[in-house]
Formats: C-alpha cells, structure tokens, sequence
C-alpha cells in the first residue's frame, strides 16, 4: 500500500512511514515552509481510507473444498413426466482425509426430486448411490438433472416426454361355438365353447377382472394383466340345456374403457325324435287286435 502525500508543489507518493513534504520551488529547510501540524495524521487517515477500500474488494481466502467428487452420474433415456426413475451417483473420496454425513441430493432444474441419507466416506474410498425419484415439470422438453455431494456437483440434460395414457380395457370380441346345435336328443345338455379377447387401448400396464354368467349360474372368473397396446384371448366350456336360445353375458372391471360388458348367444334345438316306444307298442296291439278280429270272421 502506497500513501498519498500532499505538499505545496507535486503530489508524490511515498511507502507508508515515509509520509513527507515535497517542494516543487525549492529544496532549501530554510526557504521551505514549516509542515502543517496535521500533515501525518492526513497521511494516516487517507492511507486507511485506501486500504479499507482494497480490502474490501479485495479476494477473500478460499472456501475449505471438502475434497468430495461425483465420479459418474447416471440418467436413464426415454423419460416421461409422472415416471419412476432410477438414478445412479457414484460418490469418490480422494483423500487425504475421512468425510463424513455426506448426503446426496438430485435436482430436477431449480426442484429437488429425491435425497439420500447421509453417510460417510473413508479417504480413498468410492460409493455408489442408487435413489427412485419420480419425473415432474413441464412434458415435452428437456430437463437438466443435477447430483449434488458436499459441494461437488455434476449435470445431465435428458427429453422428459407426456405422461403414457392410463391402462384401458375393453372385451375386443365374444364369440361363441358352434353359434347352434341341433343334433341333440330331447332333454339332453349341449356343450358350447366361448371364446373373449381382452385389448388394453392405453400404454400402461392394466389388471381386468373378467366375469361370464349364463342363464344357469356362473360360467367363468378370471384375471387378465396386459402391457400397453397387448391383447390377450382365452375359451371357456359352456353347457347349456333346453330347446331355446341361451344368452350369456361377459363383464370386466378394474383398470377398464367402455364397454365393460358385452353378450352372447347360442341356439340349442332338439333334432326331431322317432315315435316313442310306448306309441309304438299301442300299434301294435292295434294291428294285433284287428288281425285277430279278422281271423274269428272266417
């Protein structure tokens, strides 16, 4: 720090201790005018002034680094808004020294997503930490994630896209087989195959609880589970009995669209029968009898 001396001549400046009157006119003691009584103390003051100037914005000495590094940061591709992410942070400690209650901290932009609980690192050690954290914010952009440890910090920017659409199920087709029959004995069962398929109209993965009643009871209970876009299809045994047309009905509930139900028909017809064996019996006695009524005439 240099001061600011001030004579009747030239400014000049001076180390401080070395505070002075400079003549410009003459370097006589004699001709040169006695120094003002508060010469110094001006000196001093304008050389504090100075100092608390430069030491104010003057650096400072550097924050302690804690030496912790973020060593990988892993962020999966293809991320959608509402999305259950695994994320990955490998946590180093170069040493020399231990570190402890480290805690690392994701961030979604300016929002902090999850955090981990704190612990320690031994010098020379490395860690990797695995937090699920889900997805926010604005869908259709790109997003930058951030890991944070102890000061250390590390950045990845990924495209967040929309939400999947919501699991919808729907009964795609009920069919049944054969759509009649008629080859059937009077008063005997008929067995009948129904065939239904499941489609889930919506991207994420859906449960269906499937019913089919008939006009005797309960003709199936089932679970369907389908990924996105999926259809599934299975067959159920159908034994109606009865000369008439036999209606079913299939239901679905859970993680369902419209519709949820949807019949089903088969028709049951009794092929046409020979005479039953007692008609045929009085025929006979009938011709018997006419036979013999014929004989006792001759």
């Amino acid at each position: 720090m240099r001061s600011i001396i001030y004579g009747p001549g030239l400014l000049s400046f001076k180390p401080p201790g070395e505070c002075a009157m400079t003549s410009a006119m003459s370097t006589s003691s004699v001709d040169a005018p006695a120094p003002a009584r508060n010469g110094p103390s001006r000196c001093l003051a304008i050389a504090a002034a100075f100092c608390a100037v430069f030491g104010a914005i003057a650096p400072g000495p550097a924050a302690a680094v804690s030496g912790i590094e973020i060593a990988a940061f892993v962020v999966p591709e293809g991320l959608r808004v509402n999305d259950t992410v695994l994320f990955n942070v490998t946590v180093s400690n170069p040493g020399p020294a231990d570190a402890t209650g480290i805690t690392v901290v994701l961030m979604d932009g300016n929002d902090t997503i999850v955090s981990s609980a704190p612990f320690d690192l031994d010098a020379g050690e490395t860690r990797r930490v695995s937090l699920d954290g889900i997805i926010g914010g604005v869908a259709g952009s790109n997003h930058t994630f951030t890991a944070e440890a102890s000061g250390a910090s590390r950045s990845i920017s990924r495209f967040v896209d929309r939400a999947p659409l919501p699991a919808s199920i729907v009964i795609d087709s009920l069919d049944v087989s054969p759509a009649e029959r008629n080859d059937l004995p009077p008063d005997s069962a008929g067995m009948f195959e129904i065939t239904i398929t499941l489609r889930n109209e919506g991207e994420g993965r859906g449960r269906a609880l499937l019913r089919i009643v008939g006009m005797t009871g309960t003709i199936a209970n089932d679970s369907f589970e389908l990924q996105g876009g999926e259809s599934q299809t299975k067959s159920y045994s159908w034994k109606v009995k009865g000369d008439r047309r036999h209606t079913s009905m299939a239901t679905i509930t859970g993680d369902v669209g419209s519709p949820s139900n949807m019949p089903a028909a088969a028709d049951l017809h009794y092929k046409a029968q020979a005479p039953a064996f007692e008609a045929m019996l009085m025929l006979c006695v009938v011709a018997a009898v006419s036979v013999m009524a014929g004989w006792r005439k001759r």
